[in-house]
Protein backbone atom coordinates (compact mmCIF):
# COMPACT_ATOMS: atom_id res chain seq x y z
CA UNK A 1 0.00 0.00 0.00
CA UNK A 2 2.75 2.35 0.94
CA UNK A 3 4.34 1.79 -3.04
CA UNK A 4 0.61 2.80 -4.71
CA UNK A 5 0.72 5.67 -2.30
CA UNK A 6 4.42 7.16 -3.43
CA UNK A 7 3.56 6.28 -6.83
CA UNK A 8 0.16 8.31 -6.61
CA UNK A 9 1.98 11.45 -4.97
CA UNK A 10 4.79 11.34 -7.93
CA UNK A 11 2.08 10.89 -10.50
CA UNK A 12 0.05 14.01 -9.18
CA UNK A 13 3.13 15.92 -8.81
CA UNK A 14 3.67 15.24 -12.42
CA UNK A 15 0.66 16.54 -13.92
CA UNK A 16 0.45 19.57 -11.54
CA UNK A 17 4.18 20.48 -12.78
CA UNK A 18 2.90 20.26 -16.18
CA UNK A 19 0.10 22.32 -16.12
CA UNK A 20 0.44 25.36 -17.93
CA UNK A 21 -1.84 28.99 -17.55
CA UNK A 22 -4.17 29.47 -20.03
CA UNK A 23 -5.34 33.77 -20.21
CA UNK A 24 -9.22 34.20 -19.33
CA UNK A 25 -8.97 36.89 -22.07
CA UNK A 26 -7.38 36.87 -24.86
CA UNK A 27 -6.54 39.99 -27.39
CA UNK A 28 -7.91 40.48 -30.88
CA UNK A 29 -6.48 42.63 -32.89
CA UNK A 30 -8.83 45.51 -34.23
CA UNK A 31 -11.52 44.37 -36.50
CA UNK A 32 -14.04 46.05 -38.95
CA UNK A 33 -16.61 44.60 -41.26
CA UNK A 34 -17.87 44.83 -44.99
CA UNK A 35 -20.46 43.48 -46.17
CA UNK A 36 -21.35 42.62 -49.82
CA UNK A 37 -24.60 41.28 -51.34
CA UNK A 38 -24.85 38.13 -52.86
CA UNK A 39 -26.35 38.92 -56.04
CA UNK A 40 -28.55 37.02 -57.98
CA UNK A 41 -28.75 32.50 -57.36
CA UNK A 42 -31.10 30.09 -57.85
CA UNK A 43 -29.41 27.87 -55.58
CA UNK A 44 -32.07 25.57 -56.97
CA UNK A 45 -30.53 25.04 -60.70
CA UNK A 46 -27.03 26.16 -60.21
CA UNK A 47 -24.71 24.78 -57.63
CA UNK A 48 -22.51 27.89 -57.23
CA UNK A 49 -22.64 31.61 -57.88
CA UNK A 50 -19.44 33.87 -57.87
CA UNK A 51 -19.10 36.95 -56.48
CA UNK A 52 -16.77 39.68 -56.85
CA UNK A 53 -14.25 40.79 -53.97
CA UNK A 54 -11.93 43.54 -55.60
CA UNK A 55 -13.93 46.41 -53.29
CA UNK A 56 -12.45 44.79 -50.26
CA UNK A 57 -8.37 43.89 -49.18
CA UNK A 58 -8.75 40.29 -49.35
CA UNK A 59 -5.14 39.65 -47.35
CA UNK A 60 -6.62 41.28 -44.39
CA UNK A 61 -10.13 38.95 -43.86
CA UNK A 62 -10.34 36.96 -40.81
CA UNK A 63 -13.32 35.42 -40.75
CA UNK A 64 -15.87 35.29 -43.60
CA UNK A 65 -20.01 34.36 -42.64
CA UNK A 66 -22.43 34.00 -45.02
CA UNK A 67 -26.26 34.49 -44.65
CA UNK A 68 -28.96 33.23 -47.20
CA UNK A 69 -32.17 33.90 -47.92
CA UNK A 70 -35.01 31.95 -48.75
CA UNK A 71 -37.55 33.34 -51.23
CA UNK A 72 -39.72 33.85 -48.45
CA UNK A 73 -37.37 35.58 -46.47
CA UNK A 74 -36.28 33.19 -44.11
CA UNK A 75 -32.57 33.18 -42.79
CA UNK A 76 -30.08 30.89 -42.89
CA UNK A 77 -26.12 30.19 -43.26
CA UNK A 78 -24.63 28.41 -46.14
CA UNK A 79 -21.59 27.06 -44.16
CA UNK A 80 -23.57 24.04 -43.03
CA UNK A 81 -24.82 23.27 -46.27
CA UNK A 82 -22.03 24.34 -48.48
CA UNK A 83 -18.35 25.96 -48.93
CA UNK A 84 -17.20 29.18 -50.43
CA UNK A 85 -13.33 29.85 -52.08
CA UNK A 86 -11.81 32.67 -52.05
CA UNK A 87 -9.29 33.31 -55.42
CA UNK A 88 -8.14 36.89 -56.22
CA UNK A 89 -10.81 39.24 -56.18
CA UNK A 90 -13.72 36.58 -56.30
CA UNK A 91 -15.26 34.49 -53.78
CA UNK A 92 -17.38 31.30 -55.00
CA UNK A 93 -20.43 30.13 -53.23
CA UNK A 94 -21.62 26.76 -53.62
CA UNK A 95 -23.86 24.42 -52.21
CA UNK A 96 -24.09 21.03 -51.15
CA UNK A 97 -25.16 18.63 -54.64
CA UNK A 98 -28.20 17.49 -53.67
CA UNK A 99 -28.54 19.31 -49.97
CA UNK A 100 -30.79 21.58 -48.25
CA UNK A 101 -30.52 24.97 -50.96
CA UNK A 102 -31.10 21.66 -53.56
CA UNK A 103 -35.10 22.92 -53.59
CA UNK A 104 -37.33 25.43 -54.54
CA UNK A 105 -37.63 27.37 -51.59
CA UNK A 106 -34.20 28.97 -52.98
CA UNK A 107 -35.32 29.38 -56.77
CA UNK A 108 -36.46 33.05 -57.19
CA UNK A 109 -33.71 34.50 -59.70
CA UNK A 110 -34.73 37.81 -59.69
CA UNK A 111 -34.04 38.21 -55.63
CA UNK A 112 -31.03 39.23 -53.76
CA UNK A 113 -29.73 35.80 -52.22
CA UNK A 114 -28.39 37.01 -49.18
CA UNK A 115 -25.34 38.81 -47.88
CA UNK A 116 -21.79 37.96 -47.15
CA UNK A 117 -20.14 39.79 -44.42
CA UNK A 118 -16.21 40.10 -43.89
CA UNK A 119 -14.61 39.98 -40.16
CA UNK A 120 -11.36 42.24 -41.38
CA UNK A 121 -8.30 43.04 -39.75
CA UNK A 122 -7.49 47.19 -39.82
Amino acid sequence: MKNLTLLLLVFTFSLASCKKEVPQTETIPPSNYSILNIGVWDMDESVGVFVDVSSIDVSKIISVDIEIISDNGAKTGLLSHGMYLIEGNTIYLMRDHDGYFHQTAFDDDSINRGNIRFTMTD
